[in-house]
Order: C-alpha cells, then sequence, then structure tokens
C-alpha cells in the first residue's frame, strides 16, 4: 500500500476527541506507546525478535504518524526528506541510536500538544512538520535496519483495522480487540 492510500485509510479509524488539540495529543501520547510496544517488542536478543509483532509495533506508530499529519494537513514522505533546521540528512549508526531519536522528537511533538493544551500557546505548522520530518526520518531508518516492508505492514495494519472497526472507529472495540484473529491477519493467514 502506497503512503497516500494509507493516508486516506487511517482517518476511517480515528476518532474524533471533539478538537484538533485533543486529536494531537491522542496522536502524540498514541506514538509515544507505540515506541514503548517497539521497545517491548525489543526485549530480547537481536535474533529473538518476533518480527510479525514488531512490524504491527511498526505500523501501529505510522498510523498516529499519519494522523498527526492528517491533523495539520502536511505532506510526508516514505523517503528521508532534508528538515528545513538543517542542512544535510542525520545518518544513525544503529537501530537504537534512530530510536532514540524517534522517541525524542515524539516527545518534542508531545510538548507541543501539552504547552497548546495546558498553556493555549499556538506554533508554527512548519515547526511541526520540521520535528515530525526528523521523527519519519528515523522511523525510516528503524524500519530499514529491521527490513520492515512498510507498504506490506501498512497493507496489514489497514486489514487488522478493518476486521477489528468494519464500519468505523469504536470505543469498545479498541478496547475489546480480538487478538487471535489480529495475530492471523498480520501473519498473512487471513484477510
Amino acid at each position: 500500500m502506497k503512503l497516500e492510500q494509507y493516508r486516506k485509510e487511517t482517518l476511517r479509524t480515528m476518532p474524533d476527541l471533539g478538537s484538533r488539540t485533543f486529536d494531537s495529543l491522542h496522536m502524540t501520547v498514541g506514538m509515544i506507546t507505540e515506541l514503548g510496544e517497539i521497545n517491548d517488542a525489543l526485549e530480547t536478543t537481536e535474533d529473538m525478535v518476533d518480527i510479525v509483532n514488531l512490524s504491527e509495533e511498526i505500523a501501529d506508530l505510522r498510523w498516529y504518524m499519519s494522523n498527526y499529519a492528517n491533523l495539520y494537513s502536511f505532506e510526508f514522505k516514505d523517503t528521508p526528506q532534508i528538515p528545513c533546521s538543517a542542512g544535510e540528512l542525520i545518518q544513525w549508526e544503529d537501530y537504537e541510536d534512530a530510536y532514540f531519536d524517534m522517541m525524542k522528537y515524539t516527545i518534542l511533538l508531545l510538548d507541543m500538544d501539552k504547552k497548546s493544551f495546558a498553556y493555549g500557546k499556538s506554533f508554527q505548522t512548519a515547526y511541526r512538520i520540521d520535528i515530525f520530518t526528523y521523527l519519519n526520518n528515523a522511523f525510516l531508518h528503524f524500519a530499514k535496519y529491521w527490513s520492515i516492508d512498510l507498504k506490506e505492514a501498512m497493507e496489514l495494519n489497514i486489514a487488522k483495522l478493518r476486521a477489528r472497526f468494519p464500519d468505523k472507529f469504536d470505543t469498545d472495540k479498541a478496547i475489546n480487540r480480538d487478538l487471535d484473529v489480529e495475530r492471523k491477519i498480520l501473519e498473512g493467514n487471513i484477510n
């Protein structure tokens, strides 16, 4: 699945919390929790990582990232881009550095959302885009390190969400999931 199509598909399952500030907080908190789940997936020896699970968590993070970009109506790519505030692309030594940067840039986005929510502070969309671009570049490096096919991961992510939410987002179905069915979808055993 191409990124543009994925972004359209993710909107179907994004709940409307009543304001862009609340929706943005939902997306940045979601990114943080998915980064925690990615960390959990990696808490083993490198040769023992459950790639199906890791791929799912990476795609879940992509869901939150996509909807964050949707909220602020900006484009991003599935190839690394040079942020406006940088003169060159960052090169990471390993996946741990990329993971650390994903966490760092997500926390910066979350801090902006906190300040918008708690203090009424506004931020230029260009600043959000710049931080998001750093995050996206680290994300792409991390996925590449683990040989995750992002197009396939996004496609399986949407299939999982279609099984969970046949019509649209539903709070009860978000909490009470059929994890066995979802795992079979992610393993490619059912659609």
